[in-house]
């Protein structure tokens, strides 16, 4: 009997608490025939206020890992015991059941079931337990082969919870979604407004995503992987990879060259920012433009932002000897030769022609032909009548109902822009359209008879006033009807894979077309005055013109004996000198060294006469770009073999354009051509690109989240604008892994290093 007591004294679990190392047949031992209480074993009792608690049998069954010490009176966890200090864990906060025994019963319940779900010391001892059973029965392998199992059946489980929260991360920016709400912290993830990011989480968990919902049950409240850090962390590598992988494919190419656009805007937070874009052709011999990113201004002077543009192309791994065109406005800043920073880039690296963007040139030759005082007199009237209506909901609601009384297809006024003037095209017809409902709504509004509109008629008089004049529907049509005609290059200039032939043959054929037109001014306008007239009919205006004076200084007198003869040569006849004089001077038809390139194009060395030697004007443009062809003392062959292709019939299709012949001209045989046709690609024609991402700054960036910094503004947006090229999310984690050592384990450390070599 006293033996059989020995025995279970020495098999309490007590006994091996302080032990430094038990071999294995002793602890194959304790775990099969550690000490149990008996059913009837009576605990001892102790105080806990004006309480008396106990140990109860029941916690055994309900924690089967659980033992209790008759030695200490205290409970102790079998697997930590045993196996706790082989984890490497830090179990410094997990003394209670690990390297001490448990004796507050009073709270006992709550601190066992915290210690199985939350203690990573108490779930690597139990599936160390389960495995050294396993093993020592000879029913599974050994614990090092199950060690590495369980590392990595670890590291697949954190890399799917990490990609659960990546995927939330890279779902916001494509959508341009704010991620923060009122809070963004650990404290508020539950309130009523945590924001789109941590709703966007739930909603995963809702849905399904189990691993996700047991980390963030179950998971250190500390290491949730869904605090705004994290969320810079992860949003700043996805934009990496993205611009990465656009840097890679032309620094991949066999001639990695490209083209550098670039334009500024204050945003919202009265920042200065510019942004950067590039021109490349990509490995399926396409024509690209990629936004790059936004960079903050420190100064608006060439030197700053040509500093920035140098940095920017530095900082992506961009050499700027490689730059073959740069696109900006035509602000001094960034166009002038000597101080601005087209100059100053073309001292470092002459090859980098500047061109000033072709929209820009458009936009600024119709603004300049639409000073004459009586075209600015009716945008002004149309300007101030379209502020009139859009800020007030009633006046608002009275329009769209009389425009729909008169049959009107729009339903809104649009507001003619202030700054882009090929955009009062558009707008223009929308005011010649709803004309009428205007002019009867200003009309009903000045006298106001039946009390609808609350606030003063005296502004809608005025405006009454000013478009019941003949004069004033007469320019209106006029200057919509002229101004049609540079809709078609506007869009054309818009696309983002037009290259310089395409342009110039857009740009001829309005400068043709407004020749026609001035050529037939008479037959035009009688068309256009007709539709005045018309208009005019409908809101009982009468065609009126002024009087003609013997002397007269104060107004235009013109010689005339109608109306019809008076604005031809008051509106349509200025109107289309100014016009076709600013297109020409905006657009000059003189050739460079660089248009002389275009004439590898089939469509227009084939067009040339048998006395023209296009391979001579050619090589103008060639000796420029010797250093960029890899085989340039056979550039004469090539050209040889190049005519004859097309000229006897091997091709069937004679391409009119940069982007046709590329993707038609093989590589292999044509190096130094191919070389020449991409650098002819690259050259920038506009920078709508430019324009375009900062329309998506407009979006990321406003009142309610203005203090983003850049890093995080730019990794949302390659997100959102560049949002056709993939992520890889399981890069991002390995990424993440590497520059982030944190507790949770993404990364199988030694295959890492062996892949790459460290």
């Amino acid at each position: 009997m006293k033996k059989e007591i020995c025995d279970i004294d020495q098999l309490d679990i007590g006994r091996f608490v302080s032990a430094v190392a038990l071999d294995d047949d002793t602890k194959l031992d304790v775990i099969k025939n550690h000490w149990k209480p008996a059913v009837d074993f009576k605990f001892p009792s102790s105080q806990f206020g004006s309480s008396h608690r106990k140990f109860s049998l029941n916690w055994l069954t309900r924690w089967s890992w659980l033992c209790y010490s008759k030695m200490y009176d205290g409970a102790f966890c079998l697997p930590c015991v045993l196996f706790g200090q082989e984890t490497g864990h830090n179990g410094s906060k997990l003394n209670k059941l690990f390297k001490e025994p448990l004796k507050n019963w009073q709270t006992a319940a709550g601190k066992l079931e915290n210690h199985q779900k939350q203690s990573l010391v108490h779930r690597d001892s139990m599936l160390r337990l389960l495995n050294f059973k396993s093993v020592m029965m000879g029913e599974t392998k050994g614990i090092d082969e199950q060690a590495d199992k369980l590392r990595s059946s670890r590291i697949k489980e954190n890399r799917e919870i990490l990609g659960s929260i990546t995927k939330t991360v890279i779902l916001t920016g494509r959508q341009n979604m704010a991620l923060r709400g009122h809070r963004d912290d650990s404290q508020h993830y539950s309130s009523s407004n945590p924001g789109n990011f941590q709703a966007l989480l739930n909603f995963r968990v809702d849905a399904g995503d189990a691993k996700l919902e047991e980390h963030f049950e179950n998971g250190n409240k500390n290491a949730t992987y869904r605090s705004k850090t994290i969320q810079n962390k992860l949003i700043k590598i996805c934009g990496d990879q993205i611009r990465g992988k656009i840097v890679a494919e032309i620094n991949n190419s066999s001639c990695p060259i490209y083209s550098v656009l670039a334009d500024e805007a204050t945003d919202c937070g009265s920042i200065e920012q510019m942004s950067i874009v590039l021109r490349y052709v990509d490995s399926d011999k396409e024509i690209n433009e990629r936004f790059i990113k936004f960079v903050k201004c420190e100064g608006v002077t060439g030197e700053a932002l040509a500093k920035n543009i140098e940095d920017a192309m530095g900082e992506i791994g961009l050499s700027l000897d490689n730059c073959r065109g740069q696109g900006y406005d035509g602000a001094s800043a960034m166009s002038s030769k000597s101080k601005g920073v087209s100059g100053r880039i073309l001292q470092k690296n002459p090859k980098a022609l500047y061109v000033h963007c072709s929209s820009h040139r458009l936009n600024l030759a119709v603004a300049k032909a639409c000073k004459l005082p009586s075209v600015m007199h009716m945008l002004g009237h149309a300007q101030k009548i379209s502020s009139f209506f859009s800020p007030s909901p009633q006046r608002t609601h009275f329009l769209k109902k009389k425009m729909t009384e008169i049959g009107s297809k729009r339903q809104k006024l649009a507001s003619p822009s202030t700054t882009r003037w090929v955009e009062r095209i558009a707008t223009l017809d929308g005011f010649v359209d709803a004309f009428e409902a205007i002019f009867y709504t200003l009309k009903y509004m000045k006298k106001n008879e039946n009390g609808d509109f609350d606030s003063p008629t005296s502004d809608a008089c005025m405006l009454y006033k000013s478009i019941k004049l003949f004069e004033f529907i007469t320019c209106l049509v006029l200057a919509s009807n002229i101004l049609h005609h540079t809709l078609s290059l506007t869009v054309q200039l818009q696309q983002r894979n037009i290259n310089v032939v395409k342009s110039l043959k857009h740009i001829n054929l309005l400068k043709t077309q407004l020749n026609d037109l001035r050529d037939s001014v008479d037959k035009i306008h009688n068309d256009y005055y007709n539709q005045a007239l018309e208009l005019a009919s409908n809101v009982n205006v009468e065609e009126k013109f002024p009087r003609i004076c013997k002397v007269q200084i104060t107004r235009e007198n013109y010689p005339v004996a109608n109306g019809r003869d008076y604005y031809r040569v008051k509106f349509t006849i200025p109107l289309l000198d100014h016009l076709i004089e600013e297109i020409e001077f905006r657009f000059p038809s003189e050739m460079c060294n660089l248009y002389n390139g275009f004439y590898l194009i089939p469509g227009i060395f084939l067009k040339c006469s048998k006395d023209f030697d296009w391979k001579k004007e050619f090589m103008k443009f060639a000796s420029a770009y010797e250093d960029d062809m890899p085989y340039y003392r056979t550039i004469h062959a090539e050209l040889g073999l190049w005519e004859t292709s097309w000229k006897k019939g091997f091709e069937k299709v004679q391409y009119s354009t940069i982007a046709d012949t590329i993707q038609n001209c093989d590589e292999i045989t044509f190096p130094n051509i191919f070389t020449d046709l991409k650098i002819l690609a690259v050259v920038p024609v506009t920078t709508c690109e430019c324009e375009r991402s900062i329309s998506a700054l407009r979006r990321m960036k406003t009142w309610l989240r203005n203090t983003m910094k850049n890093e995080r503004l730019n990794g949302l947006a390659q997100m959102h604008i560049n949002d056709d090229i993939n992520v890889d999310v399981g890069e991002v984690i390995n990424t993440f892994a590497r520059k982030n050592p944190t507790r949770m384990q993404f990364l199988d450390i030694l295959d890492d290093n062996e892949k790459h070599g460290k």
